[in-house]
C-alpha cells in the first residue's frame, strides 16, 4: 500500500517500485514529472556552476498572481516595492487609493509623501483615503479645479 493516498508512480512502475515506505518520504507532484523542462542558464545566480548547493529555478509554468493579474503597486512582483522607485509600474498595477489602473490623476513622481504611487495596505493613511475614496466623502487628494459640471463637495 501507498505511504499517502495522493502518491504519484511514475509510468509503468508498480505499487510497490521505487516507493519509500516512511511517510515523510511521501511527495505530492503539482505537474507531470515525465514532461519537458526547459534549461535556462548553465550557472547559478551566484555565476558559480550548477552544481552547487544553491537553489535555482529552471522553469515556469502558469501564471503568477503579483505579475499576470491586476495587483496593487505595492505588491508588484515586476517592480518590487522595497528596491523600486514608486512611481515605476508595470501594466497590471493600479493605484491601491483611487482603485484605477496605475498612473491614476494622484499617481505623481514621488517626490511628494502625498503621491498615490507610495500608497500601500501597510499604512493607516491610506487605507483610510482608499475608504474615503470609495464612500465618495472625501477626494483622494490634490483635487481638480472646481467648475460647474463638477462643483465643490460638501
Amino acid at each position: 500500500e501507498l505511504p499517502c493516498d495522493d502518491a504519484v508512480l511514475k509510468k509503468g512502475e508498480s505499487d510497490d517500485a521505487g516507493v519509500a515506505t516512511d511517510d515523510d518520504d511521501c511527495v505530492v507532484l503539482d505537474g507531470d514529472p515525465d514532461g519537458a523542462v526547459a534549461v535556462v542558464g548553465r550557472k547559478g545566480a551566484a555565476g558559480n556552476d550548477v552544481s552547487s548547493d544553491e537553489l535555482q529555478i529552471v522553469a515556469e509554468k502558469g501564471q503568477v498572481a503579483c505579475r499576470d493579474f491586476p495587483h496593487s503597486r505595492h505588491l508588484c512582483s515586476n517592480f518590487p516595492f522595497g528596491t523600486t522607485s514608486h512611481e515605476k509600474h508595470c501594466t497590471m498595477c493600479y493605484c491601491f487609493v483611487c482603485d484605477v489602473r496605475a498612473p491614476c490623476d494622484y499617481w505623481g513622481t514621488g517626490l511628494s509623501i502625498d503621491d498615490h504611487c507610495h500608497a500601500t495596505d501597510k499604512e493607516t493613511r491610506w487605507k483610510t483615503l482608499r475608504l474615503a475614496f470609495k464612500c465618495k466623502g472625501l477626494r483622494a487628494s490634490n483635487p481638480e479645479k472646481e467648475n460647474a459640471m463638477y462643483p465643490a463637495m460638501a
